[in-house]
């Protein structure tokens, strides 16, 4: 063979050598597929063993709570209570019935034409003509509360209270702004606690047309009973003591204490305290004395 022919054959040895490889690789790729393994996707292989994951199921939204309306619609405190009252005398010509508690060393003084009630636990309460305008009043432990009650009224809210001077005798007092529900309905409120004198008072008015102003005139009317001696040296708050324990009095002692507040009216003003009370006694006939006459 001659030289070139040799070069030549070794050429196409490494022609078709070189072929095989590209072969072998495109087998082993076509083998890959024949048996269902491809490259990887993403950098991960799935495994025909374990499926996808699912996607998660739609989240289910929380339930919207409602929020409770408050019952009622109560109007905003008015503040009133320091100005109407603080040092304060009481109104020109104000006269009117002596609003007395058992065992209060004072007294309110309430319009004529108001209706007068006991409750059973000594609390006393007035009232308005028309309803829309109240005052209870009590012992100064729990008077704002009985009186509150004896109101009719519901979910109060208070101002903090100012400490005053109340009435002629410039009583001590704390008194605060309130609004009330009663019967549902918005009312405003004020009260006055005279802790030395073992009373306080509740005023309460619907704030449509009610009555402040007598309200507030019937505490500035507030005076020191004298032990014994009722209102301001006279009978008053004796004999209207009486007339309400009248209205609650059995049947058996009705007349025995309707006889005592006609003594009563008709000694007011005396001098001589020591007999008035005697003659009152006298026409009970042994049913039972207000504290307050005592």
């Amino acid at each position: 063979m001659k030289p070139h022919s040799l070069t030549s054959v070794f050429a196409l040895a490494l022609v078709f050598g070189a072929f095989g490889v590209a072969c072998g690789s495109s087998s082993e790729t076509n083998g890959d597929k024949a048996t269902g393994t491809q490259a990887p996707t993403g950098g991960v292989a799935e495994n025909p063993n374990n499926p996808p994951p699912q996607p998660p199921p739609p989240s289910t939204p929380a339930p919207v709570q409602q929020e409770t309306a408050p019952l009622g619609n109560k109007p905003p405190i008015e503040a009133r209570a320091k100005a109407e009252l603080d040092g304060k005398e009481p109104d020109a010509n104000w006269s009117g019935n002596a609003m007395a508690v058992p065992g209060g060393r004072a007294t309110f003084t309430v319009p004529t034409a108001w209706a007068s009630s006991n409750a059973t636990d000594g609390t006393r309460v007035a009232a308005a003509a028309d309803g829309k305008a109240k005052l209870g009043a009590g012992t100064a432990s729990t008077g704002v509360d009985a009186a509150s009650r004896a109101l009719g009224l519901t979910e109060c809210t208070w101002n903090p209270p100012d400490n005053i001077t109340l009435g002629k005798d410039k009583l001590a007092a704390a008194a605060a702004d309130g609004v009330c529900l009663q019967g549902g309905k918005p009312a405003r409120a004020v009260q006055v606690v005279l802790a030395n004198e073992g009373v306080a008072g509740v005023g309460a008015w619907d704030p449509s047309g009610g009555d402040s102003n007598s309200v507030f005139a019937s505490l500035r009317a507030a005076k020191k009973a004298a032990a014994g001696t009722g209102v301001g040296g006279d009978l008053g708050a004796c004999c209207a003591a009486l007339a309400q324990n009248a209205q609650s009095a059995p049947l058996e002692q009705k007349g025995y204490y309707l006889a005592a507040v006609g003594v009563c009216n008709s000694m007011k003003g005396s001098s001589d305290a020591r007999a008035a009370l005697g003659a009152i006694s006298a026409a009970l006939k042994g049913a039972g004395m207000p504290p307050i006459c005592r």
